[in-house]
């Protein structure tokens, strides 16, 4: 067996301290010695190191999982093997594996909700991509999902969407505008950020009137006609300016310069 370099084997007042602290009559005996091969002991009697049983590595022992059944408190096989060693097995038995899953969450629901709650606070990105990536091939899935719960739950439903729409104006606005031009079958789309972008360049007032009230964004061709929902297509309007507009086509308010900025950014 290969050792990595470690610690000298333990004294003799280290193993007597072991063996008091275990109270296992066994080491005693010839298995004693078999045992010290396998680990190493501070001066207090504690196990710091252990061979691993899988790749014959002396480990320290955080790199065992705990066993309280076991004579060192570890596992004999470090976690990289363990680890190892269950991927293997799904490999070989997928279904099987995922059936032992279901059966373990089902019967640990709590710990397994705490489990997973404390691996999502340490790994944001990675879960936020992964649901990314599962929304994304279960479309179907997400909105039948999604209006079963807005069926049985209206009035939190309700509350949510209030909610949001205080705490995030310019994307509810985007999403409204992006519904009416699918309805209108006109192209072209802009997001929360276009309408930040736009109000950035052009300021937040009526370009046609220099009001600062009740501000609204204006598609400069209307929808209805050939329209485009593109925030190359938007100017700031008061809602007055706007409304007496209607869905006729208006003139361009926008400064030829911050057109030009617009342009270039999007």
């Amino acid at each position: 067996m290969a050792l990595s370099p470690l610690p000298d084997p333990p004294s003799g007042e280290a193993v007597d301290r072991f063996k008091a602290k275990r109270q296992a009559s066994w080491l005693l005996g010839r298995r004693l010695g078999e045992f010290l091969e396998r680990v190493r002991l501070d001066d207090e009697g504690n196990i710091t190191h252990q061979c691993c049983s899988g790749c014959h590595e002396f480990k320290a022992s955080g790199d065992f999982q705990r066993a309280s059944t076991a004579t060192t408190g570890r596992r004999s096989a470090c976690k990289r093997c363990v680890s190892e060693a269950a991927a293997l097995r799904y490999a070989r038995s997928p279904e099987k594996g995922r059936s032992a899953c279901r059966a373990w969450r089902e019967a640990n629901r709590e710990k397994n909700r705490a489990r997973v709650k404390k691996w999502k606070g340490g790994n944001k990105g990675k879960t936020r991509e992964q649901m990314k990536t599962w929304r994304s091939r279960n479309r179907e899935k997400v909105r039948e999902d999604s209006r079963r719960w807005q069926r049985d739950n209206p009035q939190r439903h309700r509350d949510g969407n209030k909610k949001s729409r205080l705490k995030n104006p310019e994307t509810h606005l985007a999403c409204s505008a992006r519904r009416r031009a699918l309805k209108r079958n006109a192209a072209g789309n802009h997001t929360a950020a276009d309408r930040v972008l736009v109000y950035a360049i052009f300021g937040k007032r009526c370009l046609c009137c220099g009001g600062t009230h009740d501000i609204v964004l204006d598609h400069v061709s209307p929808l209805s006609p050939n329209g485009s929902n593109g925030p190359e297509n938007l100017q700031p309007l008061c809602r007055s300016c706007n409304s007496s507009k209607g869905n006729r086509a208006s003139t361009d308010y926008r400064p030829r310069a911050g057109m030009e900025k617009l342009l270039r950014s999007i």
